[in-house]
Order: C-alpha cells, then sequence, then structure tokens
C-alpha cells in the first residue's frame, strides 16, 4: 500500500514539472512572436492592415497618393509636336518651291521691237519724290542730252545708290507727268513675282552714256 501511494506521489510530481515546461515553453513563444523579428526590415509607409479601421485609412491613403499622380503628359504633348515638325516641314518646302514665273508675251515681230529705243544713261542726281512714297526723280545724262526720269524703285533703292549708276532707259516713251513732274522714259529693272525683290538693268562693263541697247 505504501508503495502504490508513493507511485502516485512521483507520477503526480512528474506531471506537474511537465505542465510547468509547457507553461514556460508557450510563455517564451508567445513573447518572441510579440517581439519584431530583427532579420525582417520595416515594410516603410505600406503597412498590411489587419483591423478594418486601418485597412480604410490604407484604402484612403491609395486613393490619395493615385489623385495625386499626374497623369503622364508626354504621350498628350506628342501629338502637338508631331503636327508642328509637319506644319514646319510643309512651310519649308513650300519656301524652297520656285516662285512661279510670269507667262510669256505674244510673239512680236523684229519692226515691232525696233520701234523701242533703250538707251545707256548715267545718273547724274537723284532725289526723293516727296508727294509719293514710291517714286525717284532721277536726272540723267544720256548722250549729249540730260532728261528727267521718274522711277518707282524707292523701296529698293536710296538716291545715294543711284547716283553714278548706268542704267538702262526706254528712251522714246512718251512724256507722261506724275506728282507734278514730266517723265521722258522708263528705267528698266528685273524683279521676281512678288517684286519683293528688284534689281535695276546695268551693264556688266565700263560704256558711255548715250549708246544703244540692241
Amino acid at each position: 500500500m505504501d508503495g502504490l501511494i508513493a507511485l502516485l506521489i512521483i507520477i503526480g510530481v512528474v506531471t506537474s514539472i511537465s505542465k510547468s515546461g509547457k507553461k514556460k515553453k508557450a510563455a517564451a513563444a508567445q513573447k518572441r512572436a510579440e517581439e519584431p523579428s530583427p532579420a525582417q526590415p520595416k515594410a516603410g509607409p505600406t503597412k498590411i492592415p489587419y483591423t478594418r479601421e486601418e485597412w480604410e485609412a490604407f484604402l484612403a491613403d491609395a486613393d490619395g497618393e493615385a489623385a495625386a499622380e499626374p497623369a503622364a503628359p508626354k504621350k498628350a504633348e506628342a501629338k502637338p509636336e508631331a503636327k508642328n515638325a509637319d506644319t514646319e516641314a510643309k512651310s519649308e518646302v513650300k519656301s524652297e518651291e520656285k516662285p512661279a514665273e510670269p507667262a510669256l508675251l505674244p510673239e512680236i515681230s523684229y519692226d515691232d521691237f525696233a520701234k523701242l529705243d533703250l538707251r545707256l544713261a548715267k545718273v547724274i542726281a537723284c532725289e526723293e519724290v516727296k508727294k509719293s512714297k514710291k517714286l525717284l526723280k532721277c536726272t540723267l545724262q544720256m548722250g549729249v542730252e540730260e532728261r528727267i526720269v521718274l522711277s518707282g524703285i524707292k523701296k529698293w533703292y536710296s538716291p545715294e545708290q543711284l547716283i553714278g549708276k548706268t542704267v538702262v532707259v526706254a528712251a522714246n516713251l512718251a512724256p507722261k507727268t506724275i506728282c507734278g513732274i514730266e517723265s521722258h522714259g522708263m528705267i528698266l529693272c528685273a524683279s521676281d513675282a512678288s517684286d519683293e525683290n528688284l534689281s535695276a538693268l546695268t551693264t556688266m562693263g565700263d560704256m558711255a552714256s548715250g549708246l544703244k541697247v540692241r
């Protein structure tokens, strides 16, 4: 009988010790679970929500960040840039196109051409016509004769640029009074179709005034 009692006492002690050990192990495991793991760094601002309140706050932050991010403007700006490039390319092509040349006038006979008396003349004086925005009053030396010729080339030449130059004149045109000044003849010029560029006709070498152009 005494032996049975002693055996029961020993079994009770062992059981108590076993339970105590299990409790200590469970407490240690719970403590380790509550402590942050040193091997895993914090995830930063993107915290995984565990509660409903944290989940709703997480969604609100995500919506705010999405609204704060501007839409990518590169694709939207690419279209006008391409359009501008096309426009510039087209304008360059147009600018490179040669201006249309004026159509030739109907043919004339040599006898008709011979009626026109073209002469060389030297500009010995020149001034602006005050009543006109286009005219220059040129005094020409044509052989032994001096004459006044009005020319609408004020846009391209100043009086100083013409003095001393030899020009080609249609000498036998009928006189015409313009701005109260009688003009005897016309200075011949070459120009493009739009009259943006103009040049008075002259000689490639020194030639005496009064010589006939033919």
